[in-house]
């Protein structure tokens, strides 16, 4: 059975989830996991629409960020650009709707929307 595309979000955030500090708040995973998400986004669309440009116009808005932001921003936003080309490449859909959830417990889990282009659903008829 195929894994929720929440868990391989978080596996695919992981570089960036691991550098937050253990008790890091809802805000903060919130703000990894949208960098992530923007960063897979980016990626999935130009792979749906060859010769698009999402993953370059994304990085050019973080562009307009200040220093030292900026360089901060760039870097990670490269390197999970070039994780989801490397290591999620097979990962068809693109994110919709997500949130962050907090358990009982007191630990944080994501909730997440995969979207698929009506090409690529198996079995699709139009």
């Amino acid at each position: 059975m195929p894994r929720k595309l929440s868990e391989t979000l978080l596996d695919f955030a992981s570089p960036l989830l691991g550098a937050l500090p253990p008790r890091a708040d809802a805000d903060a995973l919130r703000h990894a996991l949208a960098m992530a998400i923007a960063a897979w986004n980016a990626v999935t669309l130009d792979q749906w629409r060859p010769g698009s440009t999402e993953a370059e116009w994304t990085r050019a808005f973080l562009k307009d960020a200040d220093e030292p932001e900026r360089t901060a921003l760039l870097a990670v936003f490269d390197r999970l650009v070039a994780r989801k080309h490397s290591d999620f490449a097979g990962e068809r859909q693109a994110v919709g709707k997500w949130e962050v959830l907090r358990a009982k417990d007191g630990t944080f889990d994501l909730a997440a929307e995969g979207y698929l282009p009506f090409g690529l659903i198996p079995g699709a008829k139009r």
